[in-house]
């Protein structure tokens, strides 16, 4: 009896099956042999049927009751990974990104009254607390959105994206103040047709983010370019910006988590995202497959 408790309690502790039945059979095994030469077979049988059949099933059952709690609170876990990975998405894409743009007019507009000392002290008073507001959001959504174990996330947006037009807009005025220049080519192509919705929204963010990243990077007098093309079988796309090679990028204004998180939507629908950082050029490109690629 107390072997066969050993039997139990391994299924119930989920030892490997093959561990505990190759046990079950090295206790079954002596019964059947040492027993009197005229006692029938299926006397001898009774015991380990009554004893061991009982304790399997037992730990069986506890074996299943055990597993069916580990995958419960692995689903729960995954989900609150989910729910943190989409609050950082849309924080970066919402909160971040309008302190970003309010830090960077407030630079544009010290810069455009250079002349006049008192505005730019009391602009300071404001930027400087933004600034570091959204250095510590930036830090927070980069540590949320590092868990081991969680891949790639399809994001289900809990509000549309901006609108493109706007984004570029935004852009243009940005580069403008400090003597850039935006060009676009192709983003008429960017419809709802060739895209499913889901698909449509992701790609529009990440479009936004690469257009945001360049307007924050390009300098002064330079040149940032976003190019559009499509087929029946993808939509390509390249946002390319100058970059003056000695100027420090400002680290609180970008945490990278941006770029990374555009590459995880661009790999989840499927296409390629690929970064090249040059002397003087920052050029991002990414293709994803259009609707009817897609279906096939």
């Amino acid at each position: 009896m107390a072997a066969w408790g050993v039997v139990a309690m391994l299924l119930a502790r989920g030892q490997p099956r093959w561990m505990v039945y190759s046990l079950a059979c090295m206790i079954t095994l002596p019964v059947l042999l040492t027993t009197v030469a005229d006692e029938p077979l299926w006397s001898r049988l009774v015991w380990p049927a009554m004893v061991g059949v009982p304790c399997i099933v037992l730990g069986e059952m506890l074996r299943f009751q055990r597993e069916q709690a580990r995958s419960a609170a692995r689903r729960r876990l995954e989900s609150r990974l989910r729910q943190r990975r989409l609050m950082a998405s849309e924080l970066h894409d919402t909160v971040a990104r309008d302190l970003t743009y309010a830090v960077l007019m407030g630079e544009q507009f010290k810069i455009a009254h250079a002349d006049d000392e008192q505005l730019s002290r009391e602009l300071d008073v404001i930027i400087e607390p933004v600034r570091m507001a959204v250095a510590q959001l930036r830090r927070g959504l980069r540590s949320m959105s590092t868990d081991d174990g969680d891949d790639v996330v399809l994001r289900v947006a809990s509000r549309p994206p901006r609108p493109l037009a706007q984004t570029l807009a935004d852009a243009d005025r940005v580069l403008a103040d400090r003597g850039a220049r935006l060009e676009t080519d192709g983003t008429q192509l960017l419809t709802e047709s060739i895209f499913t919705p889901g698909a449509q929204q992701q790609v529009l963010r990440v479009i936004n983010e690469l257009v945001d990243n360049a307007a924050k990077h390009t300098p002064a007098e330079g040149l940032a370019r976003i190019t559009i093309e499509t087929d029946d079988r993808a939509l390509d796309c390249m946002v390319t910006n100058t970059v003056d090679a000695a100027h420090t990028k400002d680290r609180a204004l970008s945490s990278g988590l941006g770029l990374a998180d555009a590459q995880r939507r661009v790999e989840s629908l499927g296409g390629d995202f690929v970064i090249n950082r040059g002397e003087s050029r920052w050029t991002v490109t990414f293709s994803v497959p259009v609707r009817g690629a897609a279906a096939g």
